[in-house]
């Protein structure tokens, strides 16, 4: 028996791709006040001013979903410095791909999950369509945790600065015995 972690209260918007039309399904995702904390919770942030997301679900290949879109979010935060409160505007493109669990794609992509060549320019690996739908807004909180600044600074902010007390504060770098430190033929 295996424990499931639990899972952050977030709203859900559903689309049912079996039904999605063939020119796509636009949805336009605004958080009322009550999603928008659910949302900050789940997104270990003080809170959002607001959220909203405009996107489009349209078909992609034979049986799967390509999700573009745009998330746009006003963040209250705390910076980690002054711990003064800070407000960062966020504006997130949004491209994923979702297949079938079965899909031809998905196999290959898991033949290759073995593998470490990872291109971090490269495009995401599809998502999994489960029970024939997808939620939106774990999608959008998704994108909207990687977007976040875990460490936000106020633009002023700085560590402060501190000098050494006395002389046995100062260390010699290692690395300063090694400039005199000389090797080959021409060291002779």
């Amino acid at each position: 028996m295996s424990a499931e972690l639990p899972r952050p209260d977030i709203p859900s918007f559903e689309i049912d791709v079996a039904v999605l039309p063939k020119k796509g399904f636009p949805v336009e995702l605004r958080a009322g006040e009550d999603e928008r904390k659910r949302i900050a919770a789940a997104c270990g942030v003080e809170g959002f001013d607001w959220l909203e997301a405009d996107l489009l679900a349209t078909r992609w290949r034979r049986d799967g979903v390509e999700l573009r879109g745009e998330i746009r979010a006003v963040v209250r935060q705390q910076c980690v410095i002054t711990l003064e409160p800070l407000v960062n505007e966020l504006r997130e493109e949004v491209a994923m791909t979702f297949l079938p669990p079965g899909s031809e794609f998905v196999r290959v992509s898991e033949a290759m999950s073995n593998e470490l060549l990872i291109d971090p320019d490269g495009p995401d690996l599809p998502e999994i369509i489960e029970n024939g739908v997808i939620d939106l807004w774990p999608v959008v909180v998704e994108c909207l945790m990687l977007a976040i600044d875990p460490f936000p600074r106020s633009p002023d902010a700085a560590l402060p600065q501190t000098e050494p007390e006395d002389e046995e504060d100062v260390r010699e770098s290692p690395f300063a015995v090694l400039k005199d430190f000389k090797t080959g033929p021409e060291s002779d």
